[in-house]
């Protein structure tokens, strides 16, 4: 049986997970963006 993470993992595991998260909506952010200008210059 697999033992429980202490609270320092799991802690751990949640800023690591934050920032993917921020990561991501930092790209998503840049992608619309990218996709204004280009319709913008067609």
């Amino acid at each position: 049986m697999a033992q429980k993470p202490t609270y320092k993992e799991l802690a751990n595991r949640v800023q690591v997970l934050e920032q993917i998260e921020l990561n991501r909506k930092q790209a998503e952010e840049v992608l619309r963006e990218n996709e204004e200008r280009n319709a913008a210059a067609v």
